[in-house]
């Protein structure tokens, strides 16, 4: 598929929510660009209502910038916040996602969730989750109206896919 071509990189801006909901080929092409012309760029946060604006962030489009950053947590840390609207590094510690840690404890999560996503491993439950999604899918679409088909939710697909993929 040929992306069409963003042609002002200056004016991309992916702290902004309206980005987000545009379309698939849109944000490919975007980031296409950023790749091309940009591939390290800082972007300001916007206000969000009842958080002070945050510092901003550098955003990494290619795959050796995003692996040189993890391997250097001396010059580099997530570990202050890394979501817009950034939370205190005490409530990022509380919520405790891996996004928002750095080394040593970063790779020791790591190593630990990776060997959960194996190609041995993710074959192990895919029968399980086809069949899991049809089930949840049937009921939806038994139960529901006409309005609320389209609502189905992923909640206990998630939920049980998660468990299975821990338990062995």
């Amino acid at each position: 598929m040929e992306l069409s071509r963003c042609r002002s990189w200056t004016r991309i801006n992916i702290s902004d929510p309206e980005f987000w909901k545009g379309s698939r080929q849109h944000r490919e092409s975007v980031f296409a660009t950023l790749r091309r012309e940009a591939p390290v760029k800082f972007f300001p946060e916007i206000p969000l209502a009842n958080f002070p604006v945050g510092p901003g962030y550098w955003a990494l489009t290619k795959h050796d910038d995003i692996w040189h950053v993890s391997r250097n947590p001396e010059l580099f840390c997530s570990g202050k916040g890394s979501n817009i609207a950034d939370l205190t590094v005490e409530l990022n510690e509380f919520f405790g996602s891996m996004i928002s840690m750095d080394d040593p404890k970063h790779v020791r999560l790591r190593t630990i969730v990776s060997k959960g996503f194996t190609p041995k491993e993710i074959t192990r439950i895919e029968e399980y989750v086809k069949n899991k999604a049809k089930s949840i899918v049937d009921k939806v679409l038994a139960k529901s109206t006409a309005q609320t088909k389209n609502l189905i939710s992923l909640t206990p697909l998630l939920r049980h896919s998660h468990c299975k993929s821990f338990a062995k």
